[in-house]
C-alpha cells in the first residue's frame, strides 16, 4: 500500500516507482524491443513446447536403446547432450527477446531441462528396481559411470575435432565468393555463457 510507505521515498510524494538497473548498450537487442508482450509469450510457449517434445523423444530412444546395455543407453545420453544445445539455439533464435541476458536465460533454461532430465531422472525411471540393488552390468551405479565416461570422451573430442567449423574453413571458405564471406567463414566457433553455465552443472 502506498499509505504504508514514508512519503519521503515516494516520487512527488504520492507514486511508486518501478526501477530496474538499465542493460548495457551491447547487450540490448534493438530489433526486438517493438515486439509485443503476446507475441513474445506465444514465441515462447512454441520453442518450449518443441523443447519438451525433444526431452520425450530422447527419452523414448534411451529407454529402447538401454534394453540392449547400459552402455548403449549412456551412449545415447551423450550424443544427446552433446547434440542439443545446437538445437536450443536455432529455437532462441526464433524468439524475441529485449537484451542478450534474457536471450542466454531462456537458452540455459532449455539445455539444463533436457540435460538433467535425459541424464538423471530418465536413467532413474528406466532402471528397474532390482538393478538399483543387485550388482552387475545393469546396476544404476554402473548406468552412472557410465554416463560420466562416454559424456567425458564425446564432449572433449567434439570440441577438439570442431567438425562443423572445420567444414566451414577448409571446405567453403576456399570456395567463398568474396573476401567478406571467406572472413566469416574462417571465424571461430561461437561460444555461448548459456552452455557454459550447463556444462558446470554436469559436473
Amino acid at each position: 500500500s502506498v499509505h504504508a510507505i514514508n512519503p519521503k521515498l515516494l516520487f512527488r510524494g504520492e507514486t511508486v516507482l518501478d526501477v530496474r538497473e538499465a542493460e548495457e548498450p551491447s547487450t540490448i537487442r534493438w530489433m526486438d524491443l517493438d515486439v509485443s508482450w503476446s507475441s513474445r509469450m506465444k514465441q515462447l510457449c512454441v520453442t518450449t513446447l518443441v523443447s519438451l517434445a525433444f526431452v520425450v523423444a530422447v527419452a523414448v530412444i534411451v529407454a529402447l536403446v538401454r534394453a540392449h546395455g547400459a552402455a548403449y543407453a549412456a551412449l545415447a545420453i551423450s550424443i544427446a547432450n552433446t547434440l542439443f544445445p545446437m538445437v536450443a539455439k536455432i529455437l532462441t533464435n526464433v524468439e524475441a527477446h529485449a537484451s542478450e541476458t534474457g536471450k542466454q536465460c531462456s537458452l540455459f533454461v532449455k539445455i539444463a531441462i533436457f540435460r538433467w532430465v535425459v541424464t538423471a531422472i530418465v536413467i532413474t525411471i528406466i532402471t528397474p528396481f532390482m538393478s538399483t540393488l543387485t550388482k552387475g552390468p545393469d546396476h544404476l551405479l554402473q548406468s552412472i559411470w557410465l554416463i560420466f565416461f562416454t559424456d567425458l570422451v564425446t564432449s572433449n573430442v567434439s570440441q577438439i575435432m570442431d567438425p562443423v567449423s572445420n567444414f566451414k574453413r577448409h571446405v567453403l571458405a576456399p570456395r567463398a565468393k568474396s573476401q567478406e564471406r571467406m572472413n566469416l567463414l574462417m571465424s571461430g566457433t561461437e561460444y555461448t555463457i548459456a552452455e557454459r553455465f550447463t556444462n558446470m552443472t554436469k559436473q
